[in-house]
């Protein structure tokens, strides 16, 4: 049995047994994984918030080829849970981001520019009170380091790119000039337009104050549900941050 060191972002943990706690983690050397933390439930000595979603750890574990769950030996935790947990919003939002990366990511897949962005997302995350706007940033990012990202930075029917209002559709989120526009369901205005910068922006550099709640809320719906419907999940974590959300438009 080898033993490894790698840093990681945990997505999700469920109890094993009387005393341990398994854990989805995204590894920054060897993808999402599983990892067994021994004893960690009534460990008196050993921090529980290690297990907890959005944590992140230097880890020290054990790993065998004929098992599916590596065990865990040492951990140091570099970037805890309680950093979200400021408010309703933002404890919601980070429970969707890892629910998103754990019920789409495939297991042992190395990915350096996902974990990137999730490291990157969630110190993000914990310092914003625009949850909403980060959200979409985050999704339209995903969707690009998947390759599943349609071209929006111009027609997807004649190819047109300047002097165009654009409208996207809510159900395959392909971009339509106002002449090849066919069908009643589409985006269009603010929304499109912060889409647009999401592609091109860094986070902190998109002027949020132009971009309202409202004019973008719908451009979150249909970008959770492309996702749900092109990995064929469903995200149980997308009705309670939904509803907070909400909030903030009326």
């Amino acid at each position: 049995m080898a033993q490894k060191k790698t840093k990681g972002i945990v997505l999700s943990r469920n109890i094993s047994g009387e005393a341990d706690y398994v854990c989805s983690i995204l590894t920054e050397d060897c993808g999402k994984e599983k990892f067994i933390f021994k004893g960690l439930k009534k460990s008196l000595k050993r921090p529980k918030s290690a297990s907890e979603p959005g944590t992140f750890l230097d880890l020290v574990y054990y790993s065998r080829d004929s098992l599916s769950i590596n065990t865990v030996s040492e951990f140091s935790i570099f970037f805890d849970n309680s950093q979200f947990r400021k408010n309703e919003k933002t404890i919601s939002s980070l429970y969707y981001i890892v629910d998103l990366i754990d019920s789409t990511t495939a297991t042992s897949d190395a990915n350096t520019s996902l974990y990137n962005l999730v490291a990157y997302g969630l110190y993000t995350l914990s310092k914003t009170e625009n949850h909403l706007h980060f959200l979409i940033f985050f999704m339209v990012r995903y969707l690009m380091i998947q390759g599943i990202l349609p071209e929006l930075r111009a027609c997807s029917w004649c190819g047109a790119s300047t002097g165009e209002e654009f409208f996207l559709n809510r159900a395959n989120l392909k971009l339509s000039c106002t002449k090849c526009l066919c069908d009643d369901n589409s985006i269009s205005g603010k929304a499109v337009i912060f889409l647009q910068q999401a592609l091109d922006k860094k986070f902190v550099n998109i002027k949020i104050s132009q971009f309202q709640n409202g004019e973008i809320i719908p451009l979150f719906d249909s970008l959770h549900n492309y996702i749900e419907s092109y990995f064929g999940t469903k995200l149980k974590s997308y009705k309670i941050i939904r509803q907070y959300l909400a909030t903030d438009i009326y």
